[in-house]
């Protein structure tokens, strides 16, 4: 018995002796990595994760640059070396929803990779995604979105609005289509959106980190939920790309849509596009759908809170609105020049919000050397955002929030290298010159006709988000108020 005892405990303690060694010889196969916390065996560094995952990777980033926290390490990574680090990894929270790993945002980096993006691009510009020509149908839905803010009677969670109408300069990109505000099939769509990226978000924290975890019965159901709420989103696109099919006359192209269907031709191929399946379709529109849904709006929420809680920057926005523009007409492209601080309120509001925390995980193609350090072949690589935008050694005060850092001492609006919300790179978004343009729009055509502000006997909302593919402000509402001084 004493004998059996004791071969146990010599087979326990050669088993985690082995574990041991395998944990650090896995852990250091490559000398001159990046400095990093020393991590538990088998777990790694999961214990000093916690809900906030942008913060606890800012924590972790100060030391390890495979998690990347400042924009020198970013540049040099992802922009120095953009074709090095343009791969994606296979990550499993991304295959329980994209399989085969579809479209411009989660495919690999390939030849096929760079002729789909390279055509999208295209089409998309051709309906005014990086263009002025977007300028006329954003501003019709800002009319309509005032009309509909002037029948606005107390407090109001504005925001709902202001997603389908941006929401809309989207649809009629995509499918010539827009939807009223009150169009609850759409809104429906607008939380379905919201929904799958918060449990997208959840299976990349139980899955990537800890992959056995997708075998426990809450993770299971969560799986079954997301792909439910991924097929939703795919009726809604195959509905929308069969009325086109249906509806398609050779030599008129109406819209996104139309661009693919003649492009790829009834046999679905196409020297530009490859063999291009219905499926394929489906993921391309579903790779950038939610971004131009969900995160503009969401970035517009930002603002909005931003400009009521600090009633200053409201007052300044709307006196360079009267000096420029005036009352008489809308906004337009041409005033963003002659509006400094206006374009730089929604600058820090990209900044100091943080929408798009953590970047798409990276993947590095091969051994690469990046500010004196190596970054091995196959390396998952994470820009941390939220870490640059909060670096005190880039901005002095990154907690405070000051659009004023954007402008230089006579006032004109400056840039800065530590300034990336949209990203840098080849995997930067693709939707940069179209988000631009409706903030800017939107956001001076709502201040130039209404004064916001918190409902009075009610505590101010939280300026804290809550994390997930985007970081979220809480729901707020607020009192619209028909500027009087016009």
């Amino acid at each position: 018995m004493v004998a059996s005892e004791s071969i146990s405990i010599v087979l326990v303690a050669v088993v985690a002796f082995l574990t041991l060694i395998i944990w650090m010889v896995q852990r250091r196969p490559y000398r001159n990595l990046p400095p990093g916390p020393k991590g538990w065996p088998l777990v790694g560094c999961i214990p000093m994760l916690k809900s906030d995952l942008h913060l606890d990777l800012q924590d972790l980033g100060k030391g390890l640059n495979i998690i990347l926290s400042s924009h020198r390490a970013v540049r040099a990574s992802l922009l120095k070396y953009g074709s090095v680090f343009a791969d994606k990894p296979a990550e499993p929270h991304i295959e329980v929803v994209n399989p085969h790993f579809y479209g411009t945002i989660f495919g690999p980096y390939s030849e096929d990779w760079k002729m789909e993006k390279k055509f999208t691009i295209k089409a998309l510009r051709s309906f005014g995604y990086g263009s002025t020509s977007i300028e006329t149908n954003i501003q019709k839905e800002v009319t309509k979105l005032i009309e509909h803010f002037e029948s606005l009677k107390g407090p109001h969670d504005i925001m709902k609005s202001v997603s389908i109408a941006m929401s809309n300069i989207m649809t009629l990109i995509l499918f010539s289509r827009r939807y009223d505000y009150d169009d609850q099939g759409f809104l429906d769509i607008l939380q379905t959106i919201g929904k799958w990226m918060e449990n997208t978000a959840k299976l990349q924290g139980d899955l990537n980190f800890f992959p056995l975890m997708g075998c426990l019965p809450w993770v299971l159901k969560r799986k079954k939920y997301t792909r439910h709420l991924n097929k939703k989103l795919h009726d809604f696109f195959r509905s929308h790309v069969e009325e086109h099919r249906a509806t398609l006359v050779p030599g008129v192209t109406r819209d996104f849509v139309d661009t693919v269907l003649h492009e790829i031709g009834s046999d679905k191929m196409s020297s530009t596009l490859g063999y291009y399946s219905d499926d394929k379709f489906m993921y391309q529109l579903h790779s950038f759908f939610p971004d131009a849904v969900d995160t503009a709006p969401e970035s517009m929420r930002w603002l909005m809170l931003y400009t009521v809680y600090y009633p200053e920057t409201q007052k300044k926005v709307q006196a360079e609105i009267d000096d420029v523009i005036g009352h008489n007409r809308l906004p337009c492209l041409a005033d963003r020049d002659a509006m400094p601080y206006t374009q730089a309120t929604i600058m820090e509001t990209l900044r100091f919000s943080g929408v798009v925390p953590i970047n798409p995980t990276h993947c590095c193609l091969e051994d690469t050397e990046v500010l004196g350090f190596t970054i091995p072949k196959n390396v998952d690589v994470i820009a941390n955002l939220w870490a640059v935008h909060h670096d005190p050694e880039a901005w002095g005060d990154p907690e405070v929030f000051r659009p004023e850092r954007f402008q230089d001492k006579e006032g004109h609006l400056i840039s800065h290298e530590a300034y990336m919300p949209f990203s840098v790179g080849r995997r930067s978004c693709l939707g940069e010159q179209l988000a631009k343009k409706e903030f800017f729009l939107v956001y001076t055509s709502l201040l130039q006709r209404f004064t916001f502000s918190f409902p009075k006997d009610r505590p101010l909302p939280s300026l804290k988000g809550e994390f997930g593919f985007t970081l979220r402000a809480k729901d707020y509402e607020l009192c619209v108020e028909k500027r009087t001084d016009l």
